[in-house]
């Protein structure tokens, strides 16, 4: 009974593992727990293998630069500081 539940705890850890690897890459980290623990081995090679979601990256990079203070140039969309004149980017004025 000891070994089931330490390897039961071992498989339920390792899952992690594919669960990280895909929440780098954009996806949902609970999904893939419960991807990992039914089929460990398999999810980390689906994780390390899959492309990553650039509308979720995107979403998150957004999400961290608003929230920082910072806010799009009206003009080229690009992220800068919200105390900016001039955007860097374009060098067009910014109100």
């Amino acid at each position: 009974m000891e070994v089931f539940l330490f390897l039961l705890l071992f498989w339920a850890l390792m899952a992690f593992i594919p669960a990280a690897i895909a929440e780098k890459k954009g996806r949902d980290k609970g999904s893939w727990w419960l991807y990992g623990f039914l089929v460990w081995p398999i999810a980390t090679i689906h994780a390390l293998v899959m492309s990553p979601s650039v509308e979720a990256l995107e979403a998150r990079t957004n999400q961290q630069a608003a929230a920082a203070g910072n806010l799009r140039c009206p003009h080229c969309a690009e992220w800068i500081k919200r105390e900016a004149r001039v955007c860097r980017y374009c060098g067009r004025d910014v109100e």
